[in-house]
């Protein structure tokens, strides 16, 4: 459906976006991809198709639903709800790694104590199998947080 402005997950309701979404998947090996543009263009639904279509697991973090000034216990239960969500195709990997829990359909990111995972840490074992991260609406990770993310 066209006028639907809701973000699209399948190509055929893709308007004019051949482009940029094999731009997206024929670059899906490289380490970084950013897609940007005005607002309300369609980025977000042009991820989705792509991610969709790519046949690799993924993991989709929204960061609309970050609160200003939010601290590091939102941005974790914000990655422990998408990893829950994605939870079928990851439940091998995730099992592995020191600091998450899973009860049930529910991934908890430990972000205190002895069992704690940095970021940077639960990134780097995701990647030693091939998934894909995607960060949606990723400018809210700079406004207002109290995390530091340029840290060494």
């Amino acid at each position: 459906m066209l006028l639907d402005e809701r973000p699209k997950t399948s190509r055929v309701d893709l308007y004019d976006r051949d482009e940029e979404l094999n731009d997206i998947l024929s670059n899906i090996d490289k380490p970084l991809i950013v897609v940007t543009g005005i607002r309300r263009i369609g980025k977000t639904s042009v991820i989705n198709v792509a991610l969709n279509e790519v046949g690799i697991p993924y993991v989709l973090i929204d960061c609309r639903s970050l609160r200003d000034n939010y601290g590091r216990s939102d941005l974790y239960r914000l990655i422990s709800n998408a990893l829950s969500s994605s939870l079928d195709k990851l439940i091998d990997i995730l099992r592995r790694i020191r600091g998450i829990s899973i009860m049930g359909n529910t991934v908890e990111v430990r972000w205190r104590g002895r069992e704690q995972i940095s970021l940077a840490e639960l990134f780097d074992r995701l990647n030693e199998k091939r998934i894909v991260i995607a960060l949606d609406e990723a400018q809210r990770l700079r406004v207002h947080c109290r995390v530091r993310f340029l840290m060494p």
